[in-house]
């Protein structure tokens, strides 16, 4: 019975390893999308994204299952891709320990246009595990605004904050 056990354990450690997540660093499953929006559940008003669709809900659980913490403690900062022809990427923050899912308050970021107003590349992101800060460099839009340059905010307590957007609250 003992011998099961341990069988049992380390197949279980072995497959929890095989997907890059250590046995102490089980993510917790999905629960929910948390929209800063009030009334909203998937989406900001007006914006174009549904992060309760196929794609979204695939990208975040994919993520919760595969992925171990890389932004500010126990979160995974999760790029999606909303567009590959226009570099276009959506951001998610994902609680490992509550499996609840927060979408940046933004449609997508992408590349900073060039003068004829071309994208030719993926915005960049900056963030690691050690601190709330998440930095992008590009375009962002909202709400069919856009803003160009390097955009630094904070994620914390289930909140984006010093990024102001138009499903931002002033």
């Amino acid at each position: 019975m003992k011998r099961n056990m341990l069988l049992a354990a380390g197949l279980t450690g072995v497959l929890l390893g095989h997907c890059g997540l250590a046995l102490s660093e089980v993510n917790h499953p999905f629960t929910k999308i948390a929209i800063s929006d009030p009334g909203q559940s998937c989406s900001y008003e007006f914006s174009p994204i549904n992060f309760c669709d196929d794609k979204h809900m695939d990208a975040i659980k994919k993520a919760i299952g595969e992925s171990k913490s890389n932004f500010n403690g126990h979160y995974i900062l999760l790029k999606i891709i909303e567009s590959s022809k226009d570099y276009e990427q959506s951001l998610v923050v994902i609680d490992t320990k509550t499996g609840i899912a927060y979408p940046a308050p933004m449609d997508f970021f992408s590349g900073e246009p060039k003068e004829d107003g071309a994208v030719n590349q993926f915005g960049s992101v900056g963030y690691n595990i050690d601190s709330d800060q998440i930095c992008i460099n590009g375009s962002i839009v909202a709400y069919r605004a856009e803003q160009d340059g390097k955009f630094c905010f904070h994620f914390t307590d289930g909140k984006f904050t010093g990024l102001n957007t138009a499903y931002t609250e002033q």
